[in-house]
């Protein structure tokens, strides 16, 4: 189980009906694609805190065996604006 501030609890996985899904932690906010096609480019800074932040959650998964395979703006989520 992977448990760090920057990555999102999965609490269960399952198979119904043709359709694969995971059952997560609900965050507030908003994904990174969502909120630049909203606002446009993020400022430098913001956007390498928004990177740093994933990079430090990435970091943990890996010490402990684990790989994302679809890291995207889409699923990086913004809790609240730096």
């Amino acid at each position: 189980i992977l448990s760090h501030p920057q990555i999102v609890h999965a609490y269960d996985a399952d198979y119904v009906s043709n359709t694969h899904f995971l059952v997560m932690e609900y965050v507030p906010g908003e994904d990174l694609e969502s909120l630049a096609k909203r606002d446009g480019p993020l400022p430098v800074g913001m956007a390498c805190e928004y990177v740093r932040q994933a990079a430090l959650g990435r970091q943990h998964a890996v010490e402990r065996g684990r790989a994302h395979r679809d890291i995207k703006t889409a699923n990086i989520f913004a809790t609240t604006r730096l």
